[in-house]
């Protein structure tokens, strides 16, 4: 009874139809994930000057201190950020992928 089961998924893999809707759900993941970054991004620079600004008028040792520790995070955000579109970039998804992936389960 577990063969078949697993005999009739592995067929429901090799679908054209699942295989090219699940490709597609696959690459806007990728594609609306990377906008996020890129907004998340756009958004921690903009932090990120603010605070490189505000460091460059402030004389307040405490305000100094906060500032030196929103950059450090910001500067962290933004490197992390560039390593995942990295990853999304280098985890190419095609049909071949989606098919052997599928057929594979």
């Amino acid at each position: 009874m577990e063969q078949f089961v697993l005999d009739q998924i592995r067929c429901i893999g090799r679908d054209p139809a699942i295989t090219a809707e699940t490709l597609k759900q696959a690459q806007e993941y990728h594609k609306t994930r990377r906008e996020e970054i890129e907004r998340e991004q756009r958004i921690t620079k903009r932090e990120l000057h603010d605070s490189e600004q505000a460091l460059s008028t402030t004389t307040d040792t405490g305000r100094l201190s906060d500032l030196h520790d929103r950059i450090r995070m910001a500067e962290r955000r933004l490197t992390e950020s560039y390593d995942e579109i990295k990853v999304l970039e280098s985890d190419s998804i095609d049909e071949s992928t989606v098919r052997t992936a599928l057929a594979d389960f």
